[in-house]
């Protein structure tokens, strides 16, 4: 929504501004994974990708407001199993499921921890606004995901295409059943300031930041929303 997207933009302090490049991804796989190939070669290959956005939770013990960082994503909506594949094993590719770097990931964590209970979990991606206990347990229980989303994985996917760390950064505005249509808007439009702040952190930490600013041999930031 570009209401979050100007939410994250305005949290980066205008002296990190130079070393951070927003993309608004849009909604879904296909708009996440073309708005990171838009780039081109022009992507140092230290630069960090991270996606800050919301979620719909999975499991019981994630609540609306909390904050789960990716260790892994997959897609949850592939689905080739008549031709003899698992649930969500994409055909004659390499990986089907994609893991984030361990200590990005904690150094994440410390950061979201100061504003929100945190989870480090399984993230789960697809082309559905999930909005169905049903369909919510049945995620939870044969991915074991955390939250559900509809563009971490693909993201996670185009940056191991070429060599990319990412982060997969998402706080909780739904519980994926039948009352998030409600939930969804009021929800994520409270999270706005949340997704600032944390951008901000993230951006302070690994730019590589002391009381000059960034530091030479500091990254770049891609920060999709």
């Amino acid at each position: 929504m570009e209401e979050e997207v100007n939410a994250i933009e305005n949290g980066i302090p205008k002296t990190l501004m130079d070393h951070v490049t927003f993309i608004h991804s849009g909604v879904g796989k296909v708009n996440a994974a073309v708005s990171l190939a838009c780039l081109g070669d022009c992507v140092n290959p230290d630069s960090l990708i991270i996606n800050i956005g919301s979620a719909g939770s999975l499991d019981p013990n994630v609540n609306v407001g909390d904050i789960v960082i990716s260790k892994a994503t997959i897609q949850h909506d592939v689905d080739v199993c008549a031709l003899g594949f698992s649930a969500s094993e994409i055909p004659f590719n390499d990986k089907s499921i994609w893991v984030a770097d361990e200590e990005m990931v904690k150094q994440t964590a410390k950061i979201c921890r100061a504003y929100s209970k945190t989870h480090i979990g399984i993230t789960l991606t697809g082309d559905q606004f999930i909005a169905n206990p049903q369909k919510r347990q049945e995620l939870h229980k044969n991915h074991q995901g955390l939250c559900v989303d509809m563009e971490g994985a693909a993201i996670a996917a185009t940056c191991h295409k070429v060599n990319l760390n990412w982060l997969i950064v998402r706080a909780i505005s739904d519980n994926a059943d039948c009352s998030s249509p409600v939930d969804f808007a009021p929800n994520a439009q409270k999270l706005e300031k949340l997704f600032g702040d944390i951008a901000a952190d993230l951006a302070r930490t690994f730019l590589n930041v002391n009381e000059s600013g960034p530091q030479p041999e500091s990254r770049r930031l891609y920060i999709v929303s």
